[in-house]
């Protein structure tokens, strides 16, 4: 491993492709960066857009805005939790008749 390392530093054609394979590397996490930001500020502002055009209080604070999204979290999850166990019980319910048709022939 010393080896590949000193020939690394001593050779100048490795060094420059070290150097922009970095710059490289550091432009594109700096790029994704910035797409997570823009799409958190996109969503924040889709929210606030949301709680203003249906009349609900605009959080003014951090914590009132996490506590917001919390509770919005909270009521989709029961939301899809009540699809999900009538889904459920519909499948329940057409395999039953399905093994009770099969078990009539």
């Amino acid at each position: 491993m010393g080896h590949l390392i000193e020939q690394f530093t001593s050779n100048p054609v490795y060094m420059v492709i070290g150097s922009i394979l970095a710059v490289i590397l550091v432009v594109a996490l700096i790029r994704r960066f910035i797409k997570l930001i823009l799409t958190m500020a996109v969503v924040l502002i889709a929210f606030v857009g949301y709680l203003h055009f249906t009349g609900r209080e605009v959080p003014t604070t951090a914590e009132e805005l996490n506590e917001a999204v919390s509770m919005q979290v909270e009521k989709a999850k029961d939301s899809a939790a009540g699809v999900v166990d009538e889904a459920l019980q519909a499948a329940k319910e057409e395999i039953a008749d399905q093994l009770t048709g099969e078990n009539s022939l």
